[in-house]
């Protein structure tokens, strides 16, 4: 029976995340009441929109009678949080008004720019080629690098450089990446400007062949390098590789330009003037308070920190709950330069905008009202759960090393196969490789991964790579046939979006974790989500308990066959 009663509190969490995507839909004649809560009725109408959006696998019940009394009881559940967080007045604390003006002002926003921005924006295939063309994503560049540990040797030997040294002698006899070093810096790879880390493409991207870029620093193997690069040779490379991209910087930008002459337009409209005094006052009172809440007194509430041509001013209580909202400390706006900042930057900007979404009536969309009250609706009982249950509770240490000690299977790392890839561009060299790897002994297969391999990102571990079930979405295909394999065999070649990918399996690792701090915040994490759930599910029936309940079964059998 309890387990039944979780099972239906699993069901309504699960109910409130989904409201908020769906759209009210209008209620039908139904007056039919199938239950009542405290003096609120449930009718057959409301009952049918509740049952409407919980999907068939979550629906428990014997026979279509005893699926409608589950679904029922469920709506009964969210009734009683409701109603009990109503009385609980958690409507007007601070938290629940910041979250849902939040959400309310990041929703209608988006709303707003999906009707007047991003729905108007237009990609043509002219303006793609050209930008194709100009980031000079027309082209795959096999760069020579030299790499050092300091900054002071990096400017030295490019001062070296650019006094006429011999690149490739440099690379050989300075370069710490030894790999590279022996070919003269070679890195022996045709790469595209998005296979590049972005601090190297902001040095070479623009770079003809011979030219070499000042120093870069970059991280590898989580420790600061400095390298210097120069462009050895370049072939040509397909639009198609760097399209997708490509449309996705051009939207970005059109749309952000779009946005800015949206916003000018409107600063010309409104006239915004901001009221400096007025953010001074405001810094002394908050350099003077000394409570934990700041807000303004009566008599500053309602003064201006900015005036407009039309319409209503922005007043200091307004501001203030803004920035709070903003998850911005008010100890920030004692900075008046950093207040009149946060000001013209943020706060005007998304009045003005507010102002016209209001003006043209979108506030009143019926999906964004619906989307509205699933959010209030959602706020109100987890704001109850948070207070009423999750405050409430407390892990031992006792408790935690228990829960460690009785499911080791929550504290062991997923199986991980360990493998040197190589990707390549051609299924012949792949095909190649393949032999190469089956004779060859794990250093010797790091080399072919260092000398041939296209995936940059693995280099600076020769070429291996962790699959498991974390990193299995990185690698499609080539993850499973590595987890099949033995260690020792080789496979591939596997075709992926990027080329062919031949790899050999060195070990297979399942380890277990020790009772440490970072295992015994986990344990205490496990032990605190399954004491929130029976003592919600505890919670609930006492709500029961409280609030008079009828269920009209009759009423409830006329619905079900009705239905059938």
């Amino acid at each position: 029976m309890k387990m039944k009663h979780l099972n239906a509190l699993l069901l309504l969490s699960w109910l409130f995340a989904a409201c908020e995507s769906q759209q009210q839909s209008p209620s039908s004649p139904g007056e039919l009441v199938v239950a009542e809560v405290g003096d609120k009725p449930i009718t057959a109408a409301e009952f049918a929109e509740f049952s409407s959006l919980i999907p068939e696998g979550m629906r428990e019940g014997d026979t279509p009678l005893a699926v409608a009394r589950n679904l029922l009881n469920s709506l009964i559940d969210k009734e009683l949080l409701l109603q009990e967080a109503q009385a609980s007045n958690i409507e007007n604390m601070i938290w629940f008004i910041d979250e849902l003006t939040n959400y309310e002002r990041s929703r209608i926003l988006r709303l707003y720019e999906q009707r007047e921005i991003i729905s108007k924006l237009n990609i043509t295939e002219e303006m793609v080629d050209a930008h194709y063309r100009a980031t000079r994503r027309d082209r795959s560049i096999r760069l020579g690098g030299i790499m050092v540990d300091t900054e002071e040797e990096a400017n030295s030997l490019y001062q070296q450089l650019q006094d006429g040294a011999d690149f490739h002698q440099l690379a050989r006899t300075h370069s710490v990446h030894r790999e590279s070093a022996e070919r003269g810096g070679d890195t022996g790879l045709y790469q595209l400007r998005d296979q590049l880390m972005p601090e190297v493409v902001a040095k070479v991207a623009d770079l003809e062949i011979g030219e070499i870029a000042p120093p870069v620093s970059m991280f590898v193997a989580r420790e600061q390098k400095f390298a210097i690069f120069t462009v050895l040779d370049e072939i040509p490379a397909p639009l198609e590789a760097s399209e997708a991209r490509i449309r996705e910087e051009l939207l970005i930008a059109q749309r952000n330009q779009r946005l800015q002459t949206m916003l000018d337009s409107l600063r010309g409209e409104y006239h915004p003037q901001p009221q400096p005094q007025n953010l001074a006052l405001l810094a002394e009172r908050i350099s003077q308070f000394t409570g934990e809440e700041f807000t303004p007194a009566e008599d500053d509430a309602a003064l201006p920190v900015c005036t407009f041509g039309k319409g209503d001013p922005i007043a200091l209580r307004t501001f203030v709950e803004t920035i709070r909202q903003m998850k911005i400390a008010p100890q920030m706006l004692i900075d008046t330069e950093g207040a009149a900042d946060l000001l013209d930057r943020r706060v005007i900007p998304e009045h003005l905008f507010m102002s016209e979404i209001i003006n043209a009536g979108l506030d009143q969309d019926p999906e964004f009202r619906a989307s509205i009250a699933a959010k209030r609706q959602e706020l109100m009982v987890t704001g109850l759960r948070k207070i009423m249950v999750d405050q409430q509770l407390s892990v031992t240490p006792e408790e935690a090393r228990t829960f460690y000690d009785e499911h080791p299977e929550k504290f062991t790392k997923p199986t991980t196969t360990v493998a040197i890839e190589i990707l390549v561009s051609s299924d012949s060299l792949a095909q190649h490789l393949f032999t190469e790897l089956a004779q060859a002994t794990e250093a010797e297969a790091e080399t072919l991964a260092v000398r041939h391999s296209e995936r940059a990102e693995a280099l600076h571990h020769n070429g291996r790579i962790n699959f498991n079930i974390y990193t299995e979405q990185f690698f499609p295909g080539v993850s499973d046939l590595a987890q099949d394999l033995e260690v020792g065999q080789v496979g591939g070649p596997v075709r992926t979006q990027r080329g062919y990918s031949v790899f050999k399996v060195l070990d297979r690792q399942r380890e277990h974790i020790p009772y440490t701090e970072d295992s015994e915040r986990r344990a205490r994490a496990y032990v605190l989500i399954d004491k929130a759930q029976n003592r919600y599910v505890e919670y609930v029936r006492s709500l029961r308990k409280i609030y008079p309940i009828t269920i009209h079964e009759d009423h409830l059998k006329q619905y079900t066959a009705a239905q059938s």
